[in-house]
């Protein structure tokens, strides 16, 4: 559909902690973009040209770097050549935000001019900041009424951002300024992230208040809301075949919801807490618990299987761009790698704990899929996503909370030394 198809609704995309990338109104920018993501049509909904997109493939990543990986290359004469393949973390900028940013970036790229792209994030000094992606310069910041934890999410039409605070009240912002456009009161802390329904424009979140909302944010009302028998702290998860909606809670239960009507299709009991997102991979939904596991499950609520470490998971599932495989931190401090069979490819022991939420992306130049991941000590780790190789390591001078989100060669991040960090990703290759 073309750009102009209305003129209400922005071409973008959108990424999000956990690989989570969303493509509005245009499926040809994305070339333009030089980006040429691949995408699966069972999530393509054709009468609002919305289409999910699960990976990337950014440009060549290029520049100086210290650390060396060396890899062999094999020609089709039989000779081979061994190359060094050189990798480093470089800071691009850092913006002061007040206080720590525990919250995760958005970071939204629009169709019409990639250059003016916007990273948006909160932090426990109650401001919401929208800060420009490239040159780390603050476009605006919104003072909100108390922390702010929950990570902001994009609106249907691009015109708005949705993010929770610590004082119950989910307010809906207008991402050109940060005006407020409306603001919707739940009865505790709201540290939930939302969650947009591209077939409806719907925001679905949780709170700590025990309920677990639909908000039609163009009306400025609630559609449905629904009692789940505990604290929702982490984000749901919206499936479009079939068209389920995840929620997960400190309760322990995982429940699967009817977005059009909010009445709950099944709940699963995990017997603790659930701080981990559900993410939907395949035919399966797997969520993280606090009894060190990591659960899946079909769509219709059976367990298929459970994979064991041996401390608590905080951090959320990420699928790899293949959706083969899925990535998850725990606080036994590895970086762990499993199939969708619940066997493990490969773990990868860091230096602390692993509360964040990894984030798979393609490096087009070496033609292989990395992972980017951070330790609680403000470590990032970049590995090789189908060995775990380390590739390259940096830290950052404070705790680390939030989870990376990577576009082109820039990894975004915010630390809890008050500041939001760019890095950009630096490659070379040397024979």
């Amino acid at each position: 559909m073309p750009l102009n198809l209305d003129s209400g609704i922005n071409a973008f995309i959108a990424l999000s902690r956990g690989s989570q990338i969303l493509s509005v109104n245009d499926t040809k920018f994305l070339t333009k973009l030089k980006h040429c993501p691949s995408a699966y049509s069972s999530d393509l909904i054709s009468q609002t040209a919305i289409k999910k997109v699960k990976s990337l493939n950014p440009p060549a990543l290029l520049g100086q770097s210290k650390d060396s990986i060396c890899v062999e290359k094999v020609y089709e004469d039989g000779t081979s050549v061994i190359r060094a393949e050189t990798m480093e973390l470089r800071v691009r900028w850092r913006a002061d935000t007040g206080k720590c940013v525990d919250a995760s970036p958005l970071v939204v790229i629009p169709a019409v001019d990639k250059s003016s792209a916007t990273v948006y994030i909160g932090s426990h000094s109650h401001r919401m900041m929208a800060v420009d992606l490239y040159s780390g310069k603050v476009k605006w910041e919104q003072l909100l009424g108390d922390r702010i934890e929950s990570s902001a999410c994009i609106s249907k039409c691009g015109n708005f951002i949705v993010v929770g605070c610590y004082n119950g009240l989910v307010y809906v912002l207008k991402s050109n300024n940060g005006e407020k456009h409306w603001m919707f009161t739940t009865e505790d802390a709201v540290k939930s992230s939302a969650t947009m329904d591209p077939s409806t424009g719907f925001l679905y979140l949780g709170s700590h208040d025990q309920h677990a909302y639909a908000l039609d944010i163009y009306e400025k009302k609630c559609v449905w809301k629904l009692k789940c028998g505990g604290t929702i702290f982490s984000s749901p998860c919206l499936n479009l075949i079939p068209y389920h909606l995840y929620f997960a809670t400190l309760g322990g239960l995982l429940l699967a919801v009817n977005p059009a009507t909010g009445n709950r299709v099944w709940k699963h009991c995990c017997g603790k807490p659930l701080f981990s997102s559900p993410r939907c991979c395949l035919q399966y939904v797997c969520v993280g618990c606090v009894d060190g596991n990591l659960l899946c499950f079909t769509h219709f609520g059976e367990q298929v299987w459970q994979f064991s470490t041996s401390e608590p998971i905080f951090s959320s599932p990420c699928p790899s761009t293949s959706e083969q495989e899925i990535f998850f931190g725990s606080h036994d401090c590895f970086i762990y790698c499993c199939t969708m069979r619940g066997h493990l490819q490969w773990k990868f022991e860091t230096t602390s704990r692993v509360y964040s939420t990894p984030f798979a992306f393609h490096n087009k130049y070496s033609n292989e899929t990395l992972l980017a991941a951070a330790s609680t000590d403000g470590k990032l780790w970049i590995l090789e996503s189908k060995s775990g190789q380390l590739q390259s390591m940096y830290e950052l001078p404070g705790e680390v909370f939030s989870s990376p989100v990577v576009w082109e060669s820039m990894l975004i991040i915010g630390c809890r030394n008050n500041y939001v960090y760019c890095l950009d990703l630096l490659v070379s290759n040397k024979r």
